[in-house]
């Protein structure tokens, strides 16, 4: 959906007509259903638009169509969707420049290839970005993607975000879950201002954040779980937005995060097997809305305030 609005589409509306002329389903849980026969005959209007070069079609998805064209550097201006999900897991080597054609790419999915090579260019119109295993330490510095809205690249060997990610004022959802080799969240004053959910589970080399991290007043969702050599967390500062923080298993972190101005929408709080001596007795008044507090294995804890009875 928040692809969709990037493109500046209105996809609510869009699925209500689709609905009603029973073109396809809704579920309660958000999910889209579609009749087998026209996924295919979309498929088949896609393939029409150039039967003989793939690399000239709007949407990639078929395998051997998407390793021609990013091993054979054959794509074009034309392609704005790729989606990589090959009938094993298997690797594809990367051309420095394999994306450079690709101008108006604005979705890319990997589901489960290894990537190998450089990438020195990603398009700036991408709205969607999602790809485990990325397979270069930081991302291109002209890469400046405006309208992006989803940034998901776990298990990667990103150590640093390169410069183009600055100001983005459409991100929504932002994720290195389990990349090893980062080390530090730069500043990030002005750069994500609808940021609404940051994930950095298991980034094992991460020992700070910056105190900018603290400021992001849309965030919802803060997850730091397993960040084992976190020593510090930034004070939060009327973060009006924040429902959620995990710091379980943040075995380092010894201090409480800081807390500034009441946090009304604040409601989940796990601190479980971090050392984390003391609970602040401004707990009661600055998580008044707080309803589930985890603190197992809290082995260091020695104080909790007479505030967290209220």
């Amino acid at each position: 959906m928040h692809a969709l609005e990037g493109s500046y589409l209105n996809p609510l509306h869009a699925i209500e007509v689709l609905e009603e002329k029973a073109l396809v389903n809704t579920s309660e849980s958000g999910k889209i259903w579609m009749h087998d026969l026209l996924e295919e005959m979309g498929k088949e209007i896609v393939r029409k638009e150039s039967p003989a070069d793939a690399g000239r079609r709007s949407r990639l998805w078929f395998h051997e169509d998407v390793y021609r064209v990013l091993t054979e550097n054959t794509g074009s201006k034309k392609v704005k969707g790729i989606r990589v999900e090959l009938p094993r897991e298997d690797e594809i080597c990367l051309s420095a420049k394999c994306f450079k054609k690709m101008k108006n790419l604005q979705l890319f999915i990997n589901i489960n290839a290894r990537f190998s090579g450089e990438v020195n260019y990603l398009p700036n119109q991408l709205r969607f970005l999602d790809w485990p295993g990325f397979p270069a330490q930081y991302l291109p510095s002209d890469f400046n993607p405006q309208k992006l809205v989803k940034l998901n690249m776990p298990n990667s060997r990103i150590s640093r975000l390169g410069q183009g990610l600055k100001n983005l004022q459409n991100l929504k959802s932002l994720s290195f879950r389990s990349c090893k080799f980062l080390r530090e969240f730069p500043d990030l004053s002005g750069m994500f201002p609808n940021l609404e959910r940051l994930d950095l589970n298991s980034c094992t080399s991460l020992a700070e954040l910056h105190p900018s991290v603290g400021f992001l007043d849309k965030l919802v969702d803060f997850i730091l779980k397993d960040c084992s050599n976190l020593k510090m967390f930034p004070k939060i500062v009327n973060m009006k937005s924040l429902q959620n923080i995990d710091l379980r298993g943040c075995k380092r972190l010894k201090h409480f995060p800081e807390i500034e101005g009441r946090m009304e929408s604040f409601t989940h709080m796990n601190v479980s097997e971090t050392a984390i001596k003391e609970v602040p007795s401004s707990i009661g008044h600055d998580l008044f809305n707080l309803q589930f507090f985890m603190l197992q294995k809290g082995e260091n804890l020695s104080n909790l305030p007479l505030s967290i009875y209220e």
